[in-house]
């Protein structure tokens, strides 16, 4: 029964996943072959990358207990605002910073890193390389790209060295020079520098080393991407620092360092106030040194002079009296002189940014917290500043908050003066009672007295400064680290990259998606029919029939006997030609094509055959008289042919007939020899008269004609015919020949015309291989 079309314009129907799965089923091979490529590519990159371990350092920063400000300011609401603790975040900046990162290249000497050659790849050495490279640290500092010096050590002893310069990271700008030496012990001379090679330990074995050797800012940037630094958990105030590195010793090298350098910025910042303090008292002793040395020089040459022996009694009692009251005058003028220093020293525009001196002696206790809290409010400004933008609002607020403080110390200082000042004055007034009782002891005895006096303010001022000297030296002495190291530097064997499991399941992935990107695009790119369903998609022609694609060499595959998908498929045409010739005399069929190609006249004779094993009176005519194939395919070397019969009306039709060729039910008609004028001869007359002849003789008689996308022979020969088998092949056809085949259908160009799908991939029939074994 002939397969009915269907409907002409299929875009907008919805995709059938079961066909659309099995398509790409049915394409097997190419995901087989894709997916096989990207895990060969997969292992070798595997094979081929560096093996990356994560190292890490698990430290605990120290809050800050020993706040100054808490108690003074924990019964006012200013508490939060003037008393800020330890932000374990900062803290994290400040591991991070290029500070830190820059000291630990530097200090680990990174600016060189030494690869090996292990096979197909360089892995990084540190620590044991056979050969160290030494440079002018001139040459560095004026290095502004990469710079990279290969050595390769060869059989002969000798050692073949590439020094390659990549001036901004440019290949434009690229710069090379060779040089071959026997022997490593003497300095090499080169356009960029000399060099200096030490062998650290000799090898026998040819060996190929490279030094990469690139700016301390790159490095800086570089490092600082792979470092990091984060809390391990929100609870607490501990802090991971991991790098993902293949060197593993190297890896250990600059965490350490990283922690240590850590500590030590620490370390520095808070013995800064401490340090400045010492300088100051220091200052302070070695001027009070000279001047009490002054005073008891004049208190010696004063007594030799006058030569002073034993005072009165009553001198003594006056003396004694009036020295209590200037020992009170003493001290508090020490401490307008203290005070005096600080309120110079906060007006000082030099001391903007420093620390005020605050344990100094100051006996004033609001004073010297306010400015013990001013310090440290300081201190952790200006670390937070090294390790982050100006212009930061956290910054600037924190910065306003010093400049309140500060201002509110200034006032302070003023207010302590003041009563200072007045206290002086009420001391001096009633020493002054006391002075005016000894008006009668001698004016020489009087000298003395303040002679005296000087010399014991100096001594006094003297021993406490050196005892607030050695409690400056105890604080720096006692002092400990900011972190404290939980975990030192330890490194995980279990590779971070690269992921094996995640490397083949991307590549098996990748194939995946390469397999059905390329069936996509082929098809998006492939003009020719690909299946029944497309053909019958394009056109409202009828199908009569598909037939497989046959890998046999020979052209006859329809034989007494023969069960296979292609047998089985031109016993389906041959059933279905009885709903093509509707009456009784309709026996005449035209077999044509598009182009040349595809199938047409293998069609033709195992059509012919197929008839002819049912008893019926079958013949073949060439009449593809511009490129005959029928005598070559059925091997016959016949004398006439169809056009010898057209030109010479001597030949009759029992001299073109040839008899049961192949088959006893089938004859033969080539074409002949190829006229001079092929489209002339098919209008002759004669062969109107010839179909006329052979219809009382046959059965069927089919014509194998030209390709109707060539030539328009077939349309001459249209008005003999009865019907027409039009063959397209999978692969083969344009789809836009269908398009010409409707506009030659609607025209009546072509009689009776029904489709012949040939080459069908065998898996397009997979319901009828259950039942005929495969061609």
């Amino acid at each position: 029964m002939m397969e009915k079309p269907i409907n002409t314009n299929k875009l907008n129907q919805e995709i059938n996943v079961r066909e659309l799965l099995i398509k790409y089923l049915k394409k097997w091979h190419i995901f087989a072959i894709a997916i096989f490529s990207c895990l060969v590519l997969g292992f070798i990159y595997i094979k081929q990358a560096q093996v990356k371990f994560q190292t890490y350092s698990t430290i605990l920063v120290h809050s800050d207990d020993a706040n100054p400000m808490a108690g003074f300011l924990s019964g006012s609401g200013m508490k939060d605002i003037l008393a800020p603790k330890k932000d374990v975040e900062n803290e994290i900046e400040v591991i991070k910073s290029k500070t830190i990162i820059q000291k630990m290249i530097t200090e680990l000497d990174l600016q060189t890193a030494t690869y090996i050659k292990d096979k197909l790849k360089y892995i990084e050495v540190y620590g044991n390389e056979p050969i160290s490279i030494v440079y002018p640290q001139e040459f560095y500092n004026n290095l502004k790209g990469f710079f990279r010096v290969t050595v390769n050590y060869q059989k002969n002893g000798t050692y073949k060295l590439t020094f390659t310069y990549k001036k901004n990271y440019s290949w434009w700008q690229t710069t090379t020079e060779k040089v071959e030496v026997e022997s490593l012990a003497q300095p090499i001379k080169t356009q960029w520098a000399e060099f200096t090679f030490v062998e650290n330990y000799p090898s026998d074995k040819p060996y190929k080393l490279k030094f990469e050797i690139e700016p301390l800012q790159v490095l800086v940037e570089r490092y600082g991407k792979l470092i990091t630094a984060g809390l391990v958990s929100k609870k607490t105030d501990a802090i991971k620092i991991a790098i993902v590195y293949p060197q593993i010793e190297k890896s250990t090298d600059i965490i350490n360092k990283v922690v240590e350098l850590y500590n030590r910025d620490a370390m520095m910042d808070k013995n800064r106030m401490s340090i400045q303090i010492a300088d100051f008292i220091n200052e302070r002793l070695e001027l009070i040194s000279k001047e009490l040395k002054d005073v008891e020089n004049n208190v010696e040459n004063y007594k030799k002079e006058h030569k002073l022996a034993d005072i009165t009694s009553q001198s003594k009692l006056f003396i004694e009296t009036a020295g209590d009251y200037e020992k009170q005058i003493a001290s508090v003028e020490i401490q307008i002189g203290l005070v005096a220093f600080i309120e110079s020293y906060i007006e000082d525009p030099r001391n903007q940014d420093a620390m005020i001196p605050g344990n100094i002696g100051i006996e004033d206790e609001a004073l010297s917290k306010v400015i013990e809290a001013y310090n440290t409010q300081l201190l952790d400004y200006l670390r937070i500043k090294r390790s982050t933008n100006e212009i930061n609002p956290i910054l600037e607020q924190q910065h306003e908050q010093i400049l309140l403080t500060k201002s509110n110390i200034a006032q302070t200082v003023k207010n302590v003066k003041s009563g200072l000042e007045i206290m002086r004055k009420d001391l001096v007034a009633k020493n002054k009672q006391f002075i005016d009782k000894i008006g009668n002891v001698p004016t020489i005895e009087r000298h003395y007295i303040e002679i005296a006096r000087q010399q014991q303010v100096k001594q006094q001022l003297y021993l406490f400064l050196l005892q607030k000297r050695e409690e400056t030296e105890l604080t720096l002495a006692s002092a400990t680290n900011v972190a404290k190291i939980i975990d030192p530097a330890y490194t995980d064997l279990t590779p971070v990259s690269p992921k094996l499991k995640l490397i083949l399941f991307f590549a098996l992935v990748m194939g995946c998606c390469i397999g059905f990107a390329y069936i996509y695009l082929y098809d998006l790119i492939n003009d020719k029919i690909s299946d029944k369903k497309e053909l019958i998609s394009l056109t409202s022609i009828p199908l009569l029939g598909q037939i497989p694609f046959c890998k046999n060499a020979s052209n006859i595959v329809m034989r007494e006997g023969a069960q296979s998908v292609v047998t089985e498929m031109f016993r389906m045409v041959r059933t279905n030609i009885k709903f093509v010739l509707k009456k009784k005399d309709d026996k005449v069929i035209i077999i044509t094509s598009s182009v040349a190609g595809e199938g047409k006249s293998f069609f033709s004779i195992n059509l012919a055959l197929s008839l002819a094993m049912i008893n019926k009176k079958v013949l073949l005519v060439g009449l593809d008289i511009r490129k005959p194939v029928l005598s070559q395919y059925l091997n016959i070397k016949a004398k006439h042919g169809i056009t010898s019969y057209l030109v010479d009306d001597a030949i009759t039709v029992n001299d073109i007939v040839n008899k049961q060729i192949v088959h006893e039910n089938m004859d033969v008609i080539v074409s002949g020899p190829i006229p001079p004028n092929p489209a002339e001869i098919l209008t002759s007359d004669r062969l109107d008269t010839l179909f006329e002849e052979l219809r009382k003789h046959y059965d069927y008689i089919l014509v194998d004609t030209a390709p109707v996308g060539i030539v328009a022979d077939t349309f001459t020969l249209s008005h003999i015919s009865d019907a027409t088998l039009y063959v397209c092949r999978q692969g083969v056809t344009p789809r836009e020949h269908i398009e010409i085949l409707n506009t030659l259908e609607k025209e009546n160009r072509l009689n009776n015309v029904s489709l012949i799908l040939n080459g069908v991939d065998e898996g397009h029939l997979s319901n009828y291989g259950h039942y005929v074994k495969k061609a």
